[in-house]
């Protein structure tokens, strides 16, 4: 039987039957076949020696550490908005609970102001101590007639509170209980 050969310049080819080498050479013997086995990977050898034990030692083992828990965070406080400062005036005998009748007018360019239920004015009544400028009056009819034509007009009621602006100026709030407007 013939064994196929195929010739490249300067180049070993494999043939079907063996190895040939080129360039005009004669072929080459084929080497002998190798048996090729498999086996099962090889299991680690067994050890008898006793596994490695760290010295002993002479000191005495450490107490177990607690590590206290964090301190909890400080409650956030926030001081309250400061509220209105209010001082009775008992050395005039016009402090709270004091009743009031007297003619006052509306402290123009200021506006009244209502809400659904009372009209609130600033005004200038005669009757107040003169340590009073102004006066803040409260009714309870929101439908009073106030214009610049009708600021003028007769108060009755009680003092109920003062207040104090930043500033210093005191004022009394006087309820009425009745207003006249001429």
């Amino acid at each position: 039987m013939r064994r196929p050969m195929i010739w490249l310049a300067g180049v070993t080819v494999l043939g079907l039957a063996g190895t040939f080498t080129a360039c005009g050479g004669t072929p080459s013997t084929p080497p002998a076949p190798v048996p090729v086995t498999t086996q099962a990977p090889a299991a680690p050898p067994a050890t008898t020696q006793a596994p490695v034990q760290p010295p002993p030692t002479t000191q005495a083992p450490a107490p177990p550490t607690t590590q206290a828990p964090p301190p909890a965070p400080a409650p956030t406080t926030q001081a309250p908005p400061p509220a209105p400062a209010t001082t009775s005036q008992p050395d005039s005998g016009f402090g709270i609970g004091t009743s009031y009748s007297g003619k006052c007018y509306v402290a123009w360019p200021t506006a009244p102001v209502t809400t659904s239920t009372t009209i609130q004015m600033t005004m200038s009544c005669s009757g107040v101590p003169s340590q009073y400028a102004l006066v803040l009056v409260v009714y309870g009819d929101p439908s009073l007639p106030v214009t610049p034509s009708t600021g003028a007009m007769t108060v009755t009621g009680v003092v109920q509170d003062f207040e104090q602006s930043q500033m210093g100026m005191t004022v009394p709030i006087i309820m009425a209980t009745n207003i006249t407007i001429p």
